[in-house]
């Protein structure tokens, strides 16, 4: 319980009852959470989340096919087997109502499918304020085995919202799925990854019919991979859908996990308001990036010229700069962007981001940037944050160690570009694989190399291929494997821009990436 005990629990006038009741839909529940505008049952057997009633719009949510659910857990073995715990199978150990709240605790021994005993302690806190329900989960792991998945809240009976209920969720083109299907087919199994195939974390089940949403969504502030899961579970006479959020943490023997807080609830219209009930959390939690202060925000379009292609085919030098400068201000450009300018042109050297000599030196090409600025110009740099090349040096005796894992220790990710050179026309282009930004090791590399750019007047970087793989399996590193490689972006992004800003107030970035936490650090992404 020590994780609870740190929360700092909502005062919201709610009425939590302890009591035996027969609802008038043949739900029986013994534990309530209620206030002026929701309610929420929950068995005191095992802990189940039987009903959501949402008051105002009089829509119930709860399981009628199959039996109602609480939580899931995936261990993995010592073998790399897995087994899987189902948490309406176990025993409520104990219950306990404060303001607006209701907490739940299974203090085990948990067992699996299988019957076998696992000593994991879980507690769940369920929140109710106003139209909102919260549910928070933390666990103790004290088997000797990682606790890999933890799926919670499952919450059943989602097509009650409306014989037209759809689910829709914020991928680049936004997925769409009927919650039933005119020819009864299974609603099957869905999941989707934040960060990655989703946009934004969350998802909606909406009814143009009802004109109603359900909003489901995880106000996590620390940036997590997980699953957004989506279920048809069938029964003897139907089937229901359930939707879950499907955390990856890896718990380790000996540790404790603590869940991100997952808010549901009912809204009138359709994925625009569960949307801007997702944007108010995300501004009252992170912020935005002000585009009145973002200069790259501000520009219409900019020159983008490749210097060096990864062949060694030279464009431009340093010394070319002003006469490039000039040609871009004559056709009314006001920013311009340099591409492969560092060690080895570009795609090539990746993470030496330095002036390649053949190029010319930091001290000439400081003179362009200064020449670009006395034209009206801004001068950016095309950069990444994650790929190491595999054949240099430097990987082979140093960054290796800081490079991201798959589950079996090897590369997460391996390709290359080459900007259709005809090498890599050919097939041959400078292979990479991605660094896992949880080392502040690895980021104080990137850190020192553009606060570099930024000492000789540069205004600021484009970060191209901003997608950190979900997982990283480095054991060295200091944060979890869900966590890393995402949490690790937005340290980085932090430590580039607190940097860079000491000599150039107004540096700014943008990103090739459609991950929304980098709207807190920039106000621009693009390819």
């Amino acid at each position: 319980m020590r994780s609870i005990a740190r929360i700092n629990l909502s005062v919201a006038l709610c009425a939590i009852t302890i009591l035996s009741i027969v609802s008038g839909d043949c739900y029986s529940a013994d534990l309530v959470l209620e206030n002026e505008s929701v309610r929420v049952e929950v068995s005191s057997e095992n802990g189940a989340i039987l009903r959501i009633l949402d008051k105002p719009s009089g829509i119930r949510l709860g399981p009628d096919h199959a039996p109602a659910e609480n939580f899931r857990l995936v261990l993995v073995k010592l073998d790399k087997t897995t087994s899987t715990i189902i948490g309406k199978d176990q025993k409520l150990s104990d219950s306990t109502s404060k303001p607006g709240a209701l907490l739940l605790s299974w203090n085990g021994p948990l067992r699996d499918t299988a019957g076998t005993e696992h000593a994991i302690r879980v507690h769940m806190e369920i929140r109710a304020e106003d139209r909102e329900v919260a549910f928070i989960l933390t666990l103790d792991n004290d088997t000797g085995h990682q606790v890999q998945e933890v799926w919670y809240p499952l919450i059943g009976g989602l097509q009650k919202l409306g014989s037209d209920a759809c689910a829709w969720l914020p991928t680049s083109n936004p997925w769409q799925k009927p919650l039933r299907s005119p020819d009864q087919a299974a609603f099957g199994e869905h999941v989707f990854g934040y960060p990655g195939r989703l946009n934004m974390s969350f998802l909606c089940i909406q009814s143009a019919f009802a004109n109603k949403s359900i909003y489901f969504s995880s106000h996590d502030t620390i940036a997590r991979h997980k699953g957004y899961r989506l279920m048809g579970v069938s029964g003897s006479d139907g089937e229901d859908v359930f939707a879950c959020i499907q955390h990856l943490p890896f718990t380790k023997p000996g540790t404790s996990f603590d869940g991100s807080p997952v808010v549901l609830r009912v809204t009138e219209g359709n994925w625009k308001s569960a949307g801007k009930l997702y944007r108010r959390f995300f501004e009252e939690t992170f912020g935005l990036a002000n585009p009145k202060t973002d200069w790259i925000r501000r520009q219409s379009f900019f020159l983008m010229t490749m210097f060096m292609l990864p062949e060694g085919t030279i464009n431009y030098t340093f010394k070319d700069i002003p006469r490039w400068a000039k040609a871009a201000k004559q056709y009314g450009v006001n920013a311009v962007q340099i591409s492969g300018w560092q060690m080895g042109g570009h795609d090539n050297g990746y993470p030496h981001y330095v002036p390649d000599p053949r190029l010319g030196t930091w001290k000439e090409l400081e003179n362009g940037i200064r020449y670009c600025h006395k034209l009206g110009l801004k001068v950016f740099f095309f950069v990444n944050f994650q790929p190491i090349m595999l054949e240099s040096d430097w990987y082979k005796n140093e960054l290796n160690k800081y490079r991201e894992w798959n589950n079996d220790g090897g590369l997460t990710w391996n390709a290359g570009w080459g900007m259709g050179t005809l090498w890599a026309r050919m097939g041959h282009p400078k292979m990479m694989t991605w660094a896992d930004l949880g080392f502040p090791e690895f980021r104080k590399i990137i850190v020192d190399q553009f606060e570099q750019l930024a000492k000789i007047g540069a205004d600021g970087i484009h970060v191209d291929k901003m997608y950190p793989w979900g997982i990283s399996h480095n054991p060295n590193s200091p944060m979890s494997p869900d966590t890393s490689t995402w949490e690790g972006a937005i340290q980085l992004c932090k430590e580039v821009m607190a940097a860079c800003r000491k000599h150039n107030p107004n540096w700014s970035m943008s990103f090739e990436c459609n991950w929304d936490r980098m709207l807190n650090s920039v106000d621009a992404h693009g390819g």
